[in-house]
């Protein structure tokens, strides 16, 4: 997975009529997507790493 994510990887549609882009859910990214861009560029180069609150713990004893 590291080494996935250390890098920015294309796998080219020679003749498809539209951009296909998945990701993971732990990326996030500017909401609303701006109207005109390349979904090649901009999008992978505006993305971050969503930040998650740690989970409270419970501090009650278990009997």
């Amino acid at each position: 997975d590291r080494v996935l994510l250390w890098g920015e990887y294309l796998v080219p549609n020679w003749y498809i009529g539209a951009h296909r882009l998945a990701w993971w859910n732990r990326f996030g990214f500017h909401q609303p997507l701006s109207l005109y861009f390349d979904a090649m560029t901009w999008v992978m180069q505006t993305w971050w790493q969503k930040y998650e609150h740690p989970q409270k713990q419970s501090t009650a004893a278990v009997a």
